[in-house]
């Protein structure tokens, strides 16, 4: 047994309000798969109608539970200049993945998968990325 499950946290505050006349300094930006099983598209899109201009939803057409379970140069090409430079992307705009064709789950090549892959690609440019700004 897990000794955690017997805890009782008390947290330390919990918003119970609404975001009517609340304006957040850097907007949220909320990723959300189209097929995402365990967050579903309907629901990301009624959290951002309660966020109101505070958020921007960033939907990327793949299946899964988190935006990096299909690669999408799209969305982290929008992900890293939020990041960097707290630019939003346009609203209500659908990403799709670099390889619709299997979702950029199989590789077709016989090299290693994660050397031909797509996120191998984007996770270079990331430290590349680093490098540069450091």
């Amino acid at each position: 047994m897990l000794p955690c499950r017997l805890w009782e946290p008390v947290p330390n505050g919990r918003w119970l309000g609404d975001f009517e006349g609340i304006e957040l300094q850097v907007p949220v930006l909320m990723i959300v798969n189209t097929y995402d099983p365990a967050t579903p598209l309907a629901s990301a899109k009624r959290l951002l109608g309660n966020m109101g201009k505070n958020a921007v939803l960033l939907e990327q057409r793949s299946y899964g539970h988190y935006s990096v379970s299909a690669v999408s140069t799209c969305t982290y090409n929008v992900t890293l200049d939020y990041l960097l430079n707290g630019n939003l992307p346009e609203a209500n705009k659908v990403y799709d993945v670099d390889d619709k064709e299997y979702g950029d789950y199989l590789p077709r090549s016989k090299k290693h998968p994660l050397e031909t892959s797509s996120l191998h690609q984007l996770l270079a440019g990331v430290r590349d990325e680093i490098k540069r700004s450091s």
